[in-house]
């Protein structure tokens, strides 16, 4: 189904939940206020296949790009956004790297 076909239906689906409503306050027939719940997952499963729909191809549309909208990035906590990478983790200053190289870690053995 292409995006046409697909904004019809949910025209269609809309429509249909509408009337159904209505038949619900004027007191319409048990079986069409059974199909209230039927059409409305429709619309929601029609809905989250458009969406996603959408995502993937943006997803595609922003592979290559610098730049990525804030709603295609990963979802993390502050705390892991704003953390150190590893690089910056394990970098050294000058005199820290000095100190490593005149004393290495002792390694100490037993002869048997």
């Amino acid at each position: 189904m292409n995006k046409t076909d697909l904004a019809a239906k949910l025209v269609e689906l809309k429509t249909e939940y509408a009337n159904l409503r209505t038949a619900k306050v004027t007191g319409g027939q048990p079986a069409k206020l059974s199909k209230l719940r039927v059409v409305r997952r429709n619309i929601a499963r029609l809905l989250t296949f458009m969406n996603t729909q959408r995502k993937n191809q943006l997803r595609v549309y922003y592979k290559q790009s610098k730049y990525i909208p804030k709603e295609l990035r990963p979802r993390t906590t502050k705390k892991q956004r704003l953390a150190l990478t590893p690089e910056q983790k394990n970098a050294k200053t000058k005199k820290q790297a000095q100190k490593a190289a005149m004393f290495p870690m002792r390694r100490f053995f037993i002869r048997a």
